[in-house]
């Protein structure tokens, strides 16, 4: 297993998760993933399914301001 892995959405890279003793520890990129940054993971679908779930909730974001324009 390597020590580091870059996780990235379909527009940008979303941070680092690093191997450490009980799992990933997840190091955000940007600001937009600034609320997982620290996190220790069990395993990378844990850290992955995070990294959706705040994807996710800023593109309903995105598309509710839009509408209201």
């Amino acid at each position: 297993m390597a020590d580091a892995y870059i996780l990235e959405t379909a527009r940008e890279t979303a941070g680092i998760v690093v191997a450490e003793p009980g799992g990933l520890r997840f190091y955000a990129a940007t600001s937009a993933f600034n609320r997982i940054d620290g996190v220790l993971y069990r395993n990378m679908k844990a850290a992955r399914a995070a990294v959706d779930e705040l994807t996710l909730g800023a593109r309903h974001r995105d598309e509710r301001v839009s509408r209201a324009a």
